[in-house]
């Protein structure tokens, strides 16, 4: 029968059914076939979930391989997809949801937990598969269940120690963004949704699929480095210890809670345990007064939580790539809450953006090709969905991810321009609706980082008002200050820099005059400018960077990973006469991290500190900005590309004076204005051009009421 059926197949179509079913059937091969090629779903659902029961009892159950069959059920569902058996993968998927938990013992944790990078990439699969058939109640239910999985899964790995955190997120970032986008496309009906009861889960699952890697990296550099000491170690090992026991004990207690609590021994056992635990863990806060990063802080913020911590007139704007559609969320204090969804690929969306990045580059001239239409095309892209709602604010609070993260925002067109201007004269006179003439912006790396920023806390106390480092003692004098990393590792051993390369690069004598400005603004003594042989690594790593309120680097800036991820990403200082671990002309991201920052803003004059790290797939605030923050910065500002240095004057003085002027400012204000001085000011006309000041990007907020 099995032989008549497939010779009604061609040749291709019964080799796929024969592999299939050897995979599905294992010796149930011919009523998989059968299965396979029935054309009724219903029918062929019914057959497949029996023979799905059947292999998994005969093959796997009465073997003891119980851990192997939910990766054979999804590995089933996988290939069924892939091949075009959409129903049958949906089968495979079904019973892998329906499996029950086989709980071994009370103080292990679930085989569902354990094996979350099977479970909830396969509901989130089945989230979607319903939500094509329209069972749109289902296909919720299912992505609630994965998003709980992973949720434990991640809290899990961090609490016992936090370093299989970042694994855990990496297997798990593919269900984490079908997740976002299958939440999107339910609640988000014709582009855009207003004020939808479900947008909390969107905007949660949105942030889930944007937590990078790096985040989660920095975040453990923070805790290995607060837990360096041994008595803080001692006191963290003792509350993890004190953790598990707590936790087991509640396992065991309901566990064990139908055969009863002779004479309530569990539940003071239960209460003993976890009086233990709160006791250990208010021991090490106290130790770190609250340094150490708690399981909160890398889990999702609430929409009402966020709501709380903007001002007026301020958007939260989150904006993730996927890989066939762009999906927009803005939140403002009033509780407005917007959703929608453009349809774009990623890698158009990738291309829009470096085409306007390379407008930053005045290597060849001084005038660069600026393609006004991809300006406006892709602020269409991103807003135009909301039509004229960003009108409502002054000040746009953005997370990017993917290829957005290294976006100038600023440089967007807001309408488009009826003709390309060829020199700077021609732009001025066009006056180009720029999205900075109309809107502050600051980057943000998440939610949670601006929750944590506006969080009330004790205002920074500070003694000294700057200190300027730049002007390092290099070669001769240049413009762009950008260098050739895989050159200043070249001739290194041990993840030292080459000092032979670094004392070749062009030296910035420009940055001294641009740091006593600053210096002279905010009324700094002579001392708090630190420049040329005085401007080395280990100086820097010797002074006490907690009392200055705003620290300026100006100086070469480099990207990591172009040396086979040897190298990180960094600042170029005086180099020794000798490389060592002390001082090797180089500070690095990693030590950057170690140093104690109470800084209202730092400002990294320095080219590419706000873009990729430079691995693939690298997060764009990966770099130099979120060592910054994890040293203790509140606010940053950096740059995209390479600023010419004239410019990156005007703007960074511009943007102290301005603060000045107005203390109650934030930093974005600052830069706006300072930006559209440049601009619209009387300098050389080429400085309307947007490689002139749109490569700045002002990253974090200031406290409320700051």
């Amino acid at each position: 029968m099995v032989k008549k059926i497939l010779q009604t197949q061609d040749e291709t179509t019964a080799a796929i059914v024969i592999s299939l079913a050897n995979y599905i059937g294992g010796t149930y091969t011919d009523d998989a076939i059968v299965a396979l090629l029935e054309r009724d779903e219903k029918r062929q659902s019914q057959l497949l979930s029996g023979i799905f029961k059947r292999t998994i009892e005969d093959g796997y159950e009465q073997f003891g391989a119980d851990n192997r069959i939910a990766d054979f059920l999804d590995t089933s569902a996988r290939y069924l997809q892939a091949t075009g058996y959409r129903n049958a993968a949906r089968v495979a998927l079904e019973v892998l949801a329906e499996r029950k938990p086989i709980l071994r013992s009370p103080d292990l944790p679930s085989e569902r937990l354990i094996l979350a990078d099977v479970y909830a990439p396969g509901l989130a699969r089945l989230a979607s598969v319903r939500l094509a058939s329209g069972d749109v109640r289902a296909a919720t239910r299912h992505l609630d269940e994965a998003s709980s999985l992973i949720a434990a899964k991640l809290r899990q790995e961090w609490t016992t120690a936090g370093e299989g955190t970042i694994l855990a997120l990496r297997n798990l970032a593919p269900a984490l963004r079908l997740i976002a986008q299958k939440r999107n496309e339910i609640v988000v009906k014709g582009g855009l949704s207003r004020n939808n009861p479900d947008h909390d889960a969107l905007f949660r699952a949105m942030q889930a699929a944007m937590f990078g890697e790096m985040a989660l990296t920095l975040e453990l550099a923070g805790r290995r480095r607060l837990l360096a000491d041994e008595t803080t170690r001692n006191l963290q090992r003792t509350y993890l210890e004190a953790s598990a026991q707590a936790e087991r004990a509640k396992q065991i207690a309901a566990y064990l809670y139908e055969a009863g609590d002779v004479d309530g021994a569990l539940a003071r056992h239960k209460r003993t345990t976890a009086a233990q635990s709160d006791a250990a863990r208010r021991a090490v806060e106290s130790r770190l007064h609250g340094g150490l990063t708690r399981v909160e802080d890398i889990e999702t913020v609430a929409l009402a939580d966020a709501r709380a911590r903007l001002q007026d007139g301020e958007a939260l704007v989150l904006l993730h790539v996927g890989s066939h559609g762009l999906y927009g969320f803005l939140l403002d204090r009033s509780g407005r809450s917007l959703a929608w969804r453009s349809d774009v690929r990623a890698q158009a969306l990738e291309n829009l953006v470096r085409s306007l990045r390379s407008s930053g580059d005045i290597s060849r001239s001084l005038f660069p090709p600026f393609s006004f239409a991809d300006a406006a095309k892709l602020h269409g892209l991103i807003f135009g969905p909301i039509g004229a709602a960003l009108d409502d604010y002054r000040k746009l609070v953005i997370v990017g991810d993917g290829p957005l993260q290294a976006m100038p925002y600023g440089l967007l067109l807001t309408q488009p321009l009826d003709q390309a201007a060829s020199d700077g004269t021609a732009l001025r006179a066009a006056n180009p609706k720029w999205l900075i003439r109309t809107h502050a912006i600051t980057l943000v790396p998440s939610v949670r980082t601006l929750v944590a920023q506006r969080t009330n806390r004790e205002p920074i106390r500070v003694e000294k008002p700057f200190l300027g480092v730049g002007n390092p003692q290099l070669a001769d004098a240049g413009d762009l200050r950008s260098i050739d990393i895989a050159g200043a590792f070249k001739g290194s051993a041990g993840g030292l820099a080459d000092v032979s390369f670094l004392r070749r690069l062009v030296s910035l004598p420009e940055t001294a005059d641009e740091l006593r400005t600053i210096a002279k603004l905010l009324a700094a003594p002579p001392e708090a400018v630190v420049l040329g042989a005085q401007a080395t690594e280990r100086a820097v790593r010797a002074m006490d960077l907690s009392d200055y309120r705003i620290v300026a680097f100006a100086t070469h800036g480099a990207l990591a990973g172009e040396v086979n991820g040897t190298s990180e990403p960094g600042l170029v200082l005086t180099p020794p006469t000798e490389a060592s671990r002390e001082d090797d002309g180089f500070l690095s991201l990693s030590e950057i991290i170690g140093l104690r920052l109470n800084a209202d803003l730092v400002i990294l004059s320095a080219c590419n500190t706000a873009t990729s790290d430079g691995r693939p797939k690298a997060e764009g605030l990966s770099g130099l900005a979120r060592g910054f923050f994890a040293a203790g910065a509140q606010s940053l500002l950096a740059t995209h590309w390479a600023i010419p240095s004239t410019s990156a004057v005007k703007i960074t003085t511009g943007l102290i004076g301005h603060r000045a002027e107005r203390p109650e400012a934030d930093w974005a204000d600052s830069l706006r204005a300072a930006t559209l001085d440049l601009i619209d000011g009387d300098g050389p006309s080429e400085w309307a051009h947007p490689a002139y000041w749109a490569g700045f990007a002002a990253i974090g907020v200031l406290p409320l009421g700051r």
